[in-house]
């Protein structure tokens, strides 16, 4: 049985009691509410116009919950006291916060600091007093007294750790000591605003710079285990993986400095990453990007022929009218608030394919539900018709991304291979 009614989508939601749901229903301007499963009863608990609430833990003892607020900017931890109607901020900092969770007396939350997520506590007493759990936490859980958490570093693949011990290592022993860890820097865009990039420099680096463009937009890149990345740094190609504006993890005002203007900013951030890459040294450029950084991969190769030498481009979208009109509802929602429709013709790849000098490898799932397959055919049925050096790996069995291994190794053998054929280079055999 159906028991809301919303347009609006519901993202989170956990049990109060045998009756009672807390949810968490909209995009960015959206609202912490409670509904009784028995008489159906909805009410609004806590909304921060033009502002997001996340849903933390639920005390169902005590009938209180955690919730992380970006009001004042950053998503900060506040508590709601269900029965008494009121809430109070109990830990707030200039980094943005996640997932904050009970443990008897004690708050658990992850904060991301300078590309890390750090999973850190505090006593209920002493708020102003944090404690470092561990750093690179992606993931955890808390039963009792006790406390597992996933791990995620650029240069140490998913490690299981409970109560302080690691019991699953990820690391294959024939890469130990030979992973490349990031570090953290900060380049001028356009306007002068401060970009971080997560950068892996290779240990003999080729000359070669690859701009890795994450998706969403509303995610980041951060110091986590990243295969491709990892990959091409090994094969001698340094990375560099920007924050654009709109990226997460920077707080309210950065994140929304794309609204409107998808393909724009951000693009040209894009863009400067390139010369940032060129001012470290490097030779040639490859732009490379899954998703919307798919996206915005064809838009640097048709709006900046001239910067890139190649391009990669993974499960993205190429003209936003098809796209608009073929995507979910709720994807129409979050596109509504952050796309303008009088933009689509100028910010579609589409109808500049004639711009793209590189050649192009094309990555996509015939399933995909999000950037349907016709997108890639599109783009690619243009490059054929002017004859421009294109490549299109089309996996029958995948959707919006590669998730199976084996799709995987080939799809990461495909890109070195590419790589490798226009740089007339040879593998490492890795």
């Amino acid at each position: 049985m159906e028991l809301t009614k919303w347009s609006e989508p519901i993202f989170v939601i956990d049990w109060l009691s045998e009756r009672e749901i807390v949810y968490v229903k909209g995009i960015y301007n959206n609202e912490l509410r409670i509904i009784d499963v028995e008489d159906l009863s909805d009410e609004l608990l806590l909304k921060f116009n033009g502002s997001e609430i996340s849903l933390g833990d639920v005390d169902r003892s005590r009938r209180r919950v955690l919730f992380t607020s970006n009001r004042d900017e950053w998503f900060d931890i506040g508590e709601y006291y269900v029965d008494k109607g009121k809430w109070e901020w109990i830990y707030r900092s200039g980094y943005e916060k996640y997932d904050p969770k009970y443990r008897g007396d004690e708050i658990f939350f992850v904060e991301l600091v300078e590309g890390v997520y750090y999973l850190k506590s505090f006593h209920r007493e002493d708020p102003g007093k944090t404690n470092i759990v561990a750093r690179g936490v992606v993931e955890y859980e808390i039963f009792g007294r006790n406390i597992a958490y996933v791990t995620s570093l650029s240069d140490k693949p998913s490690s299981l750790v409970v109560n302080g011990r690691e019991v699953i290592d990820n690391t294959p022993q024939i890469l130990r000591g030979k992973l490349v860890k990031v570090y953290v820097d900060y380049y001028k865009s356009f306007d002068g605003r401060d970009i971080q990039a997560i950068i892996y420099k290779p240990h003999n680096w080729n000359k070669i710079a690859v701009i890795n463009i994450h998706g969403g937009p509303d995610a980041n890149a951060a110091d986590t285990w990243n295969p491709l990345t990892q990959l091409l740094a090994l094969e001698g190609y340094m990375v560099i993986l920007p924050n654009y504006r709109g990226s997460t993890g920077f707080g309210k005002t950065f994140q929304h400095l794309n609204d409107k203007d998808l393909g724009g900013g951000d693009l040209r951030d894009v863009i400067y990453a390139a010369k940032y890459a060129r001012s470290l040294g490097a030779e040639k450029l490859v732009v490379l990007g899954a998703s919307y950084g798919g996206y915005l991969t064809a838009m640097a190769l048709t709006k900046a022929s001239e910067e890139w030498d190649a391009g990669v481009a993974i499960v993205g979208f190429y003209n936003w009218y098809t796209e608009y009109e073929k995507e979910a509802d709720y994807l129409k929602a979050y596109d509504s608030i952050k796309m303008d429709p009088s933009l689509f013709r100028e910010r579609s790849p589409i109808f500049f394919v004639e711009n793209i000098r590189a050649p192009v490898l094309f990555i996509h799932g015939a399933n995909d539900p999000r950037c349907p397959v016709e997108e890639v055919y599109q783009i690619t049925k243009k490059l054929s018709e002017l004859g421009r050096s294109h490549d299109l790996l089309i996996f029958p069995d995948e959707g919006h991304g590669v998730r199976k291994d084996s799709n995987r190794v080939v799809m990461y053998r495909k890109i070195i291979e590419f790589l490798n054929k226009v740089f007339s280079r040879g593998s490492s055999g890795l």
